[in-house]
């Protein structure tokens, strides 16, 4: 028995809630009665928050030297 996932429309990566259809291709090596398939497909992510450039429109525009933070 071998299992195959082709998947339709494959862009270059997949975001968070992505619809994905395609298809589930089953063989067989002697005919079996099949009462229901189950696909779960899991994936990882990895995500990186950046500092906008301050010379960017919409940038936020810093006037002379970084101040340090009061001590709480």
């Amino acid at each position: 028995m071998s299992i195959r996932i082709s998947l339709e429309n494959k862009p270059e990566f997949y975001t968070n809630l992505d619809f994905v259809s395609g298809r589930i291709i089953l063989n067989l090596n002697k005919a079996e009665a099949i009462g229901s398939i189950v696909v779960k497909l899991e994936g990882e992510a990895i995500t990186a928050l950046q500092v906008p450039h301050p010379h960017q429109d919409g940038g936020a525009q810093r006037q002379g030297p970084p101040q340090a933070l009061p001590a709480p």
